[in-house]
């Protein structure tokens, strides 16, 4: 039977948004205005590995292509735009710890920041979705499809191949993430059929010690599709995840949990919109959590960019949850990072990156000429005191969390 449907917003995976009128600003100067000129932007390498001097068409012999300096220029609001390779979308960012920082794009390349630039990694992966790790020299990559892990010696090194991953392949893996190199989850879903379909994968070390990708059984009785997977050692495992509600005609999304110490995953209760009555959350576009504190940014059933905030005041083991109502607009909120109950960020459509500072939310100064973002936010990462990173359509900024 033929129904209609909302469409599928931008967020899935580590891919959210909340809004706000842009903020003019002037030129400033960037921190890393004395990086080195620009090189060759378009020197390829095979898939996996990093271009070599003879794939990039006669560039200077290196591992690496360089995919930009960054660009001279900050915001007022302290964001500095760094450069990427032409027309690169950039749909997941993560770092290492080491001030090495890693994002994929949708047209299958990996790019590596260090020494103050965007360095093409790899490419010929597939349209690349989710991205994290454990640590410098062991990540995770996903195309959708496949799960490609990054492995080698040193950052520099890493070549990335693919590992066998169970389940409907359909169901696109859209998130990554876990507590270290045994204990990772990955979560997506297919959406183009109905009824949804999803999978949730779990690798860790199986009966002979070896890790290996299992599929998680049981976790809903109805077809679900999975959007994100995050969580802590403190909070356990989470889950989002959305179905097609028959009655509603409409998607409604669940938020879900497995505590630490915990078999199952157990749904929590969102507190609902205090303006339209009787409106739910439909689908999850990004989450940020410091692990006591998830922020949840998302749509309602009335086209609302709406926030849920998780608050734990017993170290993980029980949530509060809040809600906040983002307006009357209907542009959609892709990402969120948490420092704090009363310190997060969320990014999404038409360049819009807000700050929650436990009472309200509100736009951050972004651009660094007189003319306002139009391009669209699709992920960020962070360390708390340190770096923010938010990254989507042609654009790749940070800001300096301990300024």
């Amino acid at each position: 039977m033929n129904r209609a449907r909302r469409p599928l917003a931008a967020a899935l995976g580590a891919i959210g948004v909340v809004g706000g009128a842009s903020l003019f600003g002037s030129l400033a100067a960037c921190a890393e205005s004395d990086a080195p000129s620009s090189p060759d932007l378009d020197a390829d390498g095979g898939p996996g590995v990093p271009p070599t001097a003879d794939d990039a068409g006669g560039a200077d012999a290196s591992a690496d292509a360089d995919a930009g300096a960054p660009a001279s220029t900050c915001s007022p609001g302290g964001w500095c735009h760094t450069a990427l390779p032409p027309k690169t979308t950039l749909t997941g960012v993560w770092g290492d710890g080491s001030g090495v920082v890693w994002a994929v794009s949708e047209d299958g390349r990996v790019l590596r920041w260090e020494a103050n630039a965007w360095k093409v990694h790899a490419i010929g992966l597939g349209p690349l979705r989710a991205i994290w790790g454990s640590g410098p020299t062991d990540i995770w990559v996903s195309n959708g499809a496949e799960l490609l892990h990054g492995v080698g010696a040193s950052p520099a090194t890493l070549e990335f191949a693919a590992v066998p991953t169970p389940g409907d392949a359909d169901a696109a893996i859209t998130s990554i993430w876990g507590t270290g190199p045994t204990d990772v989850w990955a979560a997506g879903g297919r959406v183009d059929l109905a009824p949804y379909a999803g999978r949730v994968l779990h690798y860790a070390a199986g009966d002979a010690g070896a890790p290996a990708w299992t599929r998680v059984e049981g976790i809903t009785r109805d077809p679900m599709a999975f959007s994100h997977v995050w969580g802590s050692a403190a909070s356990g495992v989470w889950l989002a995840g959305f179905y097609y509600d028959e009655d509603q005609w409409s998607d409604v999304g669940v938020i879900l949990r497995r505590p630490a110490g915990a078999v199952d995953f157990e749904a929590e209760r969102l507190p609902e919109d205090t303006v339209f009555s009787g409106s739910w959350l439909t689908r999850v576009g990004g989450v940020g959590s410091t692990g006591t504190t998830t922020t949840v940014v998302g749509m309602t059933s009335v086209n609302v960019p709406s926030s849920w905030q998780a608050v734990s005041k017993d170290n993980g083991a029980t949530f509060t949850w809040t809600y906040e109502n983002g307006g009357a607009a209907t542009f959609s909120m892709n990402a969120a990072f948490t420092v704090a109950a009363d310190d997060a960020w969320s990014a999404g459509e038409y360049g819009r990156l807000r700050h929650w500072d436990g009472a309200a939310w509100t736009q951050a100064a972004v651009t660094a000429t007189g003319a306002p973002l139009t391009m669209t936010f699709l992920a960020m990462w962070g360390e708390p005191a340190k770096d923010l990173w938010v990254v989507g359509e042609g654009i790749a900024v940070r800001r300096d969390l301990s300024k």
